[in-house]
């Protein structure tokens, strides 16, 4: 059987330029399947992030210009991003993420400004801004790192006799501070034969003040050292004691200027109104030397009032 001529002899060249032409445009649209992008020649990345870029530098395949910006380091393992890097004109220079620097200080040294070329210029046992930790005020005195707030001091705004003792004077203290709207519980500052300010007071670390802030002693030292710095005129309302003399200013106290019994004439332990009875030892609310609590004023006898001190512990 004779053999067929080949197919482009049968077409002809005017045909067989037209089909080859066919095929060609046919191929362009041809499915190229899956590619393998994967790392063949066998070496190891040399890091553990890949790089995503929001933009890139240089031109793109449109042959429009694009714009530099920020790109972000993923990390592989979490996909998080885990370092900020700038592109300039194609390169990348990588910006580590910084901190202030840490400033270790030897308590009670601190940092408390926060300021990273500073040093430890804050000792938290005495400043009052930053009182045992930083950024903790203290209205009062910081001692060993301990907030000492000021004590209130009042001269009671009215007079008594026949106390109830000491405990009973604590009482009346403890009214006159209620009605007037103070905070804080108080003490007389009176003694017997039992107890004194010097054993049934807390004292204190930091400033004893009247009401209008004024200090009269710096702490429980400085309170009994033998004198005040101001004299204790200021009632439990804020107001003044008039000027006048001891029938206005005499204060029962039964107390030496470093807070012990002064053991004098004490109406039975403050308990009496008996006229037959005198208290011997009576302060002055207008003095500062040690008559503000003991010799500032004449006995009188137990059936007469006199104010009291009160001190808030």
């Amino acid at each position: 059987m004779p053999s067929r001529p080949p197919l482009t002899a049968r077409l002809g060249p005017r045909s067989t330029a037209s089909l080859l032409a066919a095929l060609l445009l046919a191929s362009c649209f041809q499915d190229p399947g899956p590619q393998d992008t994967s790392n063949t020649s066998g070496s190891t990345t040399d890091a553990a992030t890949t790089t995503t870029t929001g933009e890139t530098s240089g031109t793109s395949s449109t042959g429009e210009p694009t714009t530099n910006g920020p790109t972000t380091a993923v990390d592989e393992t979490t996909g998080a991003p885990s370092a900020t890097t700038t592109t300039t004109t194609g390169s990348v220079t990588t910006a580590s993420a910084t901190t202030d620097p840490v400033i270790e200080c030897t308590p009670p040294s601190a940092n408390c400004d926060l300021d990273p070329e500073g040093d430890c210029e804050t000792d938290l046992n005495t400043s009052p801004a930053h009182c045992g930790a930083c950024d903790t005020p203290c209205d009062g005195a910081c001692i060993d790192g301990v907030c000492a707030g000021p004590r209130l001091v009042f001269v009671s705004s009215v007079s008594a006799a026949g106390l109830g003792g000491p405990e009973g004077a604590d009482s009346f203290c403890n009214g006159r501070a209620s009605v007037a709207g103070l905070p804080g519980t108080y003490a007389a500052w009176l003694s017997d034969q039992f107890t004194s300010p010097s054993t049934r007071f807390t004292p204190s670390k930091g400033p004893y003040v009247l009401l209008d802030d004024t200090v009269i002693a710096d702490n429980w030292d400085d309170l009994i050292s033998g004198s005040i710095k101001s004299a204790i005129i200021i009632t439990e309302s804020g107001n003044p004691l008039p000027a006048g003399t001891c029938e206005e200013h005499g204060v029962w106290t039964g107390t030496t200027a470093q807070g012990t019994y002064a053991g004098e004439d004490d109406c039975d332990g403050w308990h009496s109104t008996d006229p037959a009875l005198s208290g011997l030892v009576l302060g002055a609310a207008d003095k500062q030397n040690q008559e503000w609590t003991q010799g500032g004023c004449p006995e009188r006898g137990c059936d007469k009032p006199a104010r009291l001190y009160c001190f808030q512990q």
